[in-house]
């Protein structure tokens, strides 16, 4: 039985795509909480992180998951924005899925006008319904 255990945890050891869907542990961000939103590097950016900000949720401009710069991210909240100029958004959300990250995509003209829609559906995102009834 031992035997048997052990060659099957090194067949999941060699594949690794295998071994990581069977041992996933995903250990919580720590963040140390400060006002970043004024390094943002854009005026959009800037806005969404202030707005954030007005609703209690810290954002972290610039973050790395990977080798992924997001423009805007809630770290405790595993939540990217990214802005939508040349980025391939199928191949990005596949990557920081497979990381745990949920994504959001935005342009300037979102921003702009669908801004309360925007803050909405980040809401929706972070604070899930927990087994709410149909009646």
């Amino acid at each position: 039985m031992k035997k048997r255990l052990s060659n099957w945890l090194t067949l999941l050891k060699t594949n690794r795509r295998w071994f990581s869907f069977f041992s996933r542990n995903r250990r919580p961000f720590l963040v140390l909480v400060t006002d970043q939103w004024e390094n943002c590097q854009n005026e959009i950016d800037r806005t969404i992180c202030r707005k954030l900000r007005e609703r209690n949720y810290y954002t972290t401009p610039d973050f790395f998951v990977g080798a992924v710069s997001v423009n805007v991210a809630l770290v405790p909240y595993r939540l990217a924005l990214v802005n939508r100029t040349n980025v391939d958004e199928r191949k990005l959300t596949k990557y920081l899925s497979r990381k745990g990250w949920n994504v959001l995509f935005y342009n300037a003209t979102e921003v702009e006008s669908h801004q309360e829609k925007l803050l909405s559906h980040i809401e929706s995102i972070t604070e899930p319904t927990k087994n709410a009834s149909l009646l």
